[in-house]
């Protein structure tokens, strides 16, 4: 089990997760969020790749570097049995400073869920809630890595950075990968639409 990314026709995400008689209410909020019509029959792109983003608690990490980054630290919200989510806080307490960066966009990962979210190839501010399900804009997203790169100092488009064993893990190095996987996917087909599975 774990995080996977999936091109995904977006008509049929909508009928996966909207009722029947809801989905033309779901499209009408859709356009007026995003301010555009949205034109779904460009969005039926699919592929068999299904890159692993890793398990969700590695996702986490990154999510967590995001937190740590531009809203501080996150040790009171941490549950008792956190363990590696407190290790991952510890490590970025050494190397960055708590809420000492303005990224764009953040919330089209912050505000969004792990396994309920497609992100659509138009750009809008904040990402659209739908009884629980989640559009977000692939280009803010990508707007939001490319900010986090800049500030961790790193390239999104190179190979994988070493994450350590179970000895001497490096979280840094987990949000960085983490990172590197959604934005390379996302740009390899720039006109597609791209869930969570």
């Amino acid at each position: 089990m774990g995080l996977n990314l999936t091109r995904k026709d977006f008509m049929d995400w909508i009928e996966e997760r909207v009722r029947r008689k809801d989905r033309e209410l779901f499209l009408k909020k859709l356009e007026k969020h995003v301010g555009n019509k949205i034109e779904i029959e460009k969005w039926t792109f699919t592929d068999n790749k299904f890159p692993r983003v890793g398990s969700y608690t590695t996702y986490n990490i990154f999510i967590l570097c995001l937190i740590f980054l531009t809203e501080g630290d996150f040790e009171k919200d941490l549950e008792p049995d956190e363990d590696i989510e407190l290790e991952a806080l510890k490590s970025f307490r050494n190397h960055l400073k708590p809420a000492s960066e303005k990224i764009p966009y953040t919330n089209h990962f912050l505000n969004v869920g792990d396994s309920d979210t497609i992100f659509i190839p138009i750009f809008f501010e904040n990402p659209f809630e739908f009884e629980e399900n989640y559009v977000a804009s692939k280009i803010a997203a990508e707007n939001a890595l490319e900010s986090f790169a800049a500030i961790l100092k790193f390239d999104l488009k190179s190979s994988f950075d070493d994450e350590g064993d179970l000895v001497k893990w490096i979280p840094m190095a987990t949000a960085k990968n983490v990172a590197r996987i959604i934005y390379q996917f996302f740009k390899e087909k720039p006109d597609t639409c791209i869930s969570y599975i």
